[in-house]
């Protein structure tokens, strides 16, 4: 764990999956219990820009640290030179002014915060087709679900 507070300490880059990847100055770092870590992106300007990181297990590279979810990969966090950027100077050139800039950004980090763990917490609740509506009532339907009336 101190792993990464030392690597975002210096400048940290996570990578996070998807399609395409994403990949942000780290601005903000903390462990969120066990089995989960909060980042905000340096520069960050929405609280929607907050991302929770869930993980089972974090394995320990030569080059940074690796969130798993079971087998798959969560995130990979590494120190701006360990991160094959483009432009590794212009990142470093980032982190010393988002030095400056990150105390006044401290509510927003707070609330981005708060709105990944809520959100983190309604995706636990809600488990579409988990389980059967009351009779006489119909099943929830996930948000963007296209109901036909077949009348």
């Amino acid at each position: 764990m101190a792993m990464a507070d030392q690597l975002v300490r210096g400048g940290g880059i996570i990578t996070l999956p998807g399609l395409p990847l994403e990949r942000h100055l780290v601005g903000h770092f903390e462990w969120v219990g066990e089995s989960a870590a909060f980042m905000f992106p340096a520069f960050g300007e929405r609280t929607t820009d907050g991302r929770l990181v869930a993980f089972t297990d974090i394995t320990l590279s030569t080059t940074g640290l690796c969130f798993l979810h079971g087998t798959l990969i969560a995130g990979y966090l590494c120190a701006i030179d360990k991160a094959a950027l483009a432009d590794p100077d212009d990142h470093r050139v980032a982190w010393r002014l988002w030095q400056e800039v990150r105390p006044r950004q401290r509510k927003l980090i707070e609330r981005a915060r708060e709105h990944c763990i809520a959100a983190a917490a309604a995706r636990e609740r809600v488990t579409p087709f988990s389980a059967r509506a009351p009779a006489g009532r119909a099943a929830a339907l996930p948000v963007g679900a296209t109901v036909v009336d077949p009348t």
